[in-house]
């Protein structure tokens, strides 16, 4: 029954818009919380693997980091690791091999739904009527094609029969070639070479020496690439696609976080503030939300102390899934992809590694009655914010001008610019781009603070 639970959020979030807003995934990470508390709350159990320790310290830091950043969008920002952090957790008290199942069968009820909805002409176009990229339910290409690939992945999990394997990955490759996304298609390559390596158990050498061989082309072939790589080229919406290396502008969204990493070294301009950075530096409100690379956003917004914690979390992922090709696989596809993409801010891309880690956890002995009541008071409490601020989210997202809204998500402008309260907006936040983007702009907050 957990598993499935599970399961079912990975599914929730995919028909949620990749569970992309704020209310769904904070609402998520109530969820998970709370379940996480009555399952202390109910019998002794292990404690955290150490992977979903950092995420804590990682959804703990984002919290903490309104202290020098901006409170307002730091606790915007702290339920998604929270989610990650609990889901990981959970997956860990539960039969690994349930719970890889249940995974798979959930996204196979993804790509299914999304390439009947492209067969029937059912299927929202992505970026624009012009598009023939498949997204829906996802609503990003890029992610729908990262769950796709998941769902290959996982087709080489032990137990499976030959045909319901052959079918899955099939249905799964499919969909995520509809996609036209280019990141997926190279990590799920990169995630089939592993399982397959990892299965034919090749030897180091031979893995050092394919690496080297790698290395030698990409430097052979950077100078003549590069230019072409950074070149702001327009993004094709169909097939052609798969022959641009153009990244379309992402290099100068690095070049800002890593910029604003250099400035703000130890702990970063806090969570949530790469945006109003990127306003600032080009001028412009029109910026995407993200930096399009967790390691580089995270650099910018938690400085070094949260990349370290980002790098325990990765390294522990990898290491607990290492015994299970499939699932290593499926966790090293994510992390390449989330070095160029948003893919962190999708929970329904980023679940099925999040998941796949925590079930392959070394299971530790179960923890003394009175430490489990402790975490259940925590978890409780987690739960319990996350689930305010959810709802707080929701009312926003909804266009409520209810009074309860700036109290569900305090320090944050944007309940008061919904109320038509501009001056109390700029009071709360003057440099909230939802702010800046007013036309005009309230006097005094036209520009993003430095």
């Amino acid at each position: 029954m957990p598993a499935t639970l599970l399961a079912t959020g990975v599914l929730t979030a995919a028909f949620l818009a990749g569970g992309y807003y704020e209310s769904t995934y904070s609402l998520l990470a109530a969820a998970a919380w709370l379940g996480l508390a009555l399952a202390y709350a109910l019998r002794p159990l292990p404690g955290p693997p150490p992977s979903a320790l950092a995420l804590c310290g990682l959804a703990g830091l984002a919290a903490l980091s309104g202290l020098w950043g901006q409170p307002g969008a730091s606790l915007r920002t702290a339920p998604l690791p929270a989610l990650y952090a609990a889901a990981l957790w959970a997956a860990s008290l539960v039969d690994r091999e349930t719970m890889l199942r249940r995974l798979r069968q959930a996204i196979l009820l993804v790509a299914a739904a999304g390439l009947a909805a492209k067969l029937t002409a059912l299927a929202p176009a992505a970026a624009g009527p012009a598009s023939d990229r498949l997204a829906w339910p996802v609503t990003y290409a890029n992610g729908l094609g990262l769950v796709a690939v998941t769902g290959v992945l996982l087709s080489f999990l032990p137990g499976l029969s030959r045909r319901s394997a052959l079918a899955g990955g099939a249905l799964c490759a499919s969909v995520a070639v509809l996609t036209y996304s280019r990141s997926a298609l190279l990590v799920g390559a990169a995630g089939l070479a592993l399982v397959l390596g990892r299965r034919a158990r090749v030897p180091a050498w031979a893995t050092v020496a394919a690496a080297l061989a790698l290395g030698a082309v990409a430097v052979a072939l950077a100078q003549p690439l590069a230019a072409r790589f950074a070149a702001p080229a327009p993004d094709e919406r169909d097939a052609r696609r798969l022959l641009d290396v153009s990244v379309h502008g992402r290099t100068e969204l690095w070049r800002i976080a890593w910029k604003e990493g250099r400035e703000h070294p130890l702990a970063g301009t806090g969570a949530g503030t790469w945006a109003r950075a990127a306003i600032a530096d080009r001028g412009t409100t029109a910026v995407p939300a993200n930096a399009h690379s967790l390691p580089l956003e995270t650099f910018a917004e938690l400085g070094l102390a949260g990349v370290a914690l980002l790098a325990v979390f990765l390294a522990c992922s990898l290491r607990a899934a290492w015994s299970e090709p499939a699932a290593v696989a499926v966790v090293a596809a994510w992390a390449l992809q989330a070095t160029a993409d948003w893919t962190w801010q999708l929970p329904a891309a980023t679940l099925p590694a999040i998941l796949c880690a925590g079930a392959l956890s070394r299971r530790a002995p179960p923890l003394r009655p009175g430490a489990g009541v402790a975490i259940a008071a925590v978890a409780l409490a987690v739960g319990a914010a996350t689930g305010l601020h959810g709802a707080g989210a929701a009312l926003l997202e909804s266009g409520s001008r209810s009074p309860s809204v700036p109290r569900l998500l305090p320090w944050d402008a944007r309940p008061w610019v919904t109320n038509g309260d501009l001056a109390q907006a700029c009071r709360v936040d003057r440099g909230d781009p939802v702010l800046l983007r007013t036309d005009p702009p309230p006097e005094g907050c036209g520009t993003a603070p430095r």
